[in-house]
């Protein structure tokens, strides 16, 4: 599917989605296989006969996969999937380069460097680092420009109107961008505000920076049973106490302030689990408490600058970040697949396949007249 997502039976359109199609109308973008303008006289034609079934005017269908019958036969990759490949080629020409030799003949190709380093050769070629240096950078100067705007979020502000403004923003500097689909981009910060951010914007204009970020204690609710049981793990604890923070969660501060004392508690959680001794037990209960008291203790320190950096940079910017990261990666392994794929296709010629069904064939035959079998 194409333009939407699939739920199930149901097709629903994401945010991108829409974001798309308004632009496409509004600037009357004609888009390959997803929009074009078309004429009254083409829809008026006897063989669409005013019939406004979407395929009648557009063929929204990916290029066929076609299999080279020559190239199983005599081996090569074809030029032409390689061509195919062309908005890879034109922002890291080098990389064909470095990947490709030509072939024993016209219009094949065969790699220079073995399968299983495909990957690894264009990740390491300078080309695509720059790339990939240049698209972080522009994710950099949308965090910066937009900084101002989430640092001065307070009381009372509307987060529809700021989301509608970041969101915004990110996409026309993603416009910018190469091989990255800008509403992709869009899309990761959307899900992110869906998922997250929107709770969080809402309980900071509602009470206050400072006041949100203030952990609060969770408390046990009835079960199925009547029984009293507890509805989350919580942050941290405070002898049997347990409390949370929605908007700075306990791992966004230990992570910048308690690095060291969180390491030694993976330390003796991972002893634990190798010998289960009660002293090795009774030591990681110590050290996981006193961990979760300087938590407690920090978050009574946490000035209202304090909890705008954290939230801002370490918890809103690196989730959005990673998004983008991954975002990269994701493009960067499609090209490292489809060579795979093309390389592994074309491998194994014919001939050579035949022979070695053949001899596999004789093998299984004598194997079978080892054993006494006989057939006609």
């Amino acid at each position: 599917s194409k333009g939407f997502i699939k739920e199930g039976p149901k097709n629903r359109l994401r945010a991108q989605d829409i974001h798309r199609i308004v632009d496409t109308f509004t600037r009357q973008l004609e888009q390959p296989r997803y929009s074009r303008m078309v004429p009254l006289a083409e829809i008026g034609d006897p063989k669409n006969d005013y019939n406004l079934n979407f395929a009648r005017y557009i063929d929204s269908s990916e290029p066929e996969d076609i299999q080279d019958i020559d190239a199983h036969l005599r081996g090569g990759i074809p030029n032409r999937d390689l061509d195919a490949l062309d908005k890879y080629w034109k922002v890291f020409p080098g990389v064909r380069d470095a990947l490709f030799k030509k072939g024993d003949r016209p219009d094949y190709s065969g790699l220079k460097v073995p399968a299983v380093e495909i990957k690894a050769t264009i990740f390491g070629h300078s080309e695509f680092k720059a790339w990939s240096a240049k698209t972080r950078k522009l994710f950099a100067k949308w965090r910066a420009e937009v900084s101002p705007r989430l640092y001065g979020i307070k009381k009372g502000d509307h987060p529809k109107s700021l989301i509608d403004a970041i969101s915004e923003e990110l996409l026309a500097t993603f416009q910018k961008a190469t091989l990255i689909d800008p509403y992709d981009v869009y899309q990761h910060l959307m899900d992110y505000w869906a998922e997250t951010m929107q709770d969080d914007v809402y309980a900071i204009v509602a009470e206050g920076w400072r006041e949100a970020a203030k952990p609060r204690e969770i408390l046990q609710v009835k079960g199925e049973n009547g029984k009293l049981v507890w509805p989350g793990p919580g942050d941290f604890r405070i002898g049997k106490r347990r409390y949370k923070s929605d908007l700075l969660p306990a791992e966004v501060l230990v992570e910048q302030y308690f690095s060291a004392e969180a390491a030694s508690v993976a330390l003796d959680e991972y002893a634990e689990a190798l010998d289960g001794l009660a002293a090795t037990k009774a030591e990681h209960k110590a050290q996981q408490e006193a961990l979760h008291a300087k938590v407690a203790a920090k978050y009574a320190q946490i000035s209202e600058g304090d909890a705008k950096t954290l939230v801002v940079e370490h918890k809103w910017g690196a989730s959005v970040d990673a998004a983008v990261v991954a975002e990269l990666d994701r493009m960067s392994v499609q090209l490292a697949v489809r060579i795979h794929q093309l390389a592994e296709r074309y491998a194994s010629r014919l001939p050579a396949v035949e022979r070695d069904a053949n001899a596999l064939g004789e093998r299984v035959r004598a194997h079978l007249k080892a054993m006494g079998a006989t057939w006609t």
